[in-house]
């Protein structure tokens, strides 16, 4: 998607340049998008041409506010799982970002509670699946980053590079996850 030729409106009608900056985290948010939408619905969330202009305002956002792109795109997606919707439009709500926004304790909580769980299942049916068909099996509510770590820790190799993009993501979304797999974790996410 080019962000360059975007006619960029303002609150009062204005036609205005792209920001070269605010560009460069759009394209890093549109890149992002196929990965998460991966993540929360095994499947890619289309985008049209003209959903370009959401990504653009949701770069801007993402500027005002400071967060990086990954922080960014977590939390909307978080938001949207809220309310079951998952439309490209929704980026460069405000709402969606509130809605992913929980305090950090709440959100540390869960965060450790959901690992927990993983791992638990994981010890639970490892001796009976086996490890490997168990961490390829896509039906199993293992995140990429615990598929990834798991799958590198166990020897599949292979296993473990192909969610490492997703993984990678995770990871610099979820601040808890470096606690909870530590030394664990593959040099390749560092």
């Amino acid at each position: 998607m080019n962000f360059d030729r975007l006619e960029i409106t303002d609150a009062d009608g204005n036609y205005h340049v792209p920001n070269p900056a605010i560009c460069l985290v759009a394209v890093k948010l549109y890149e992002l998008w196929p990965i998460m939408g991966g993540i929360y619905l095994q499947r890619v969330p289309s985008v049209k041409a003209k959903d370009g202009i959401c990504f653009y305002r949701a770069a801007a956002i993402c500027v005002e506010l400071g967060l990086v792109p990954e922080v960014y795109i977590h939390r909307v997606f978080e938001g949207m799982a809220r309310v079951g919707q998952y439309w490209p439009k929704l980026i460069c709500s405000r709402r969606m970002l509130e809605l992913g926004s929980e305090p950090d304790a709440t959100r540390r909580e869960r965060d450790l509670a959901h690992y927990q769980s993983q791992v638990y299942l994981f010890n639970a049916r490892a001796p009976i699946y086996g490890t490997v068909p168990l961490l390829s099996d896509d039906t199993v509510a293992f995140t990429p980053l615990f598929r990834c770590v798991m799958g590198h820790v166990s020897g599949a190799k292979e296993l473990a590079m192909k969610y490492k993009d997703a993984a990678r993501l995770e990871l610099a979304a979820v601040p808890v996850a470096r606690e909870v797999f530590a030394d664990q974790i593959p040099e390749f996410l560092q």
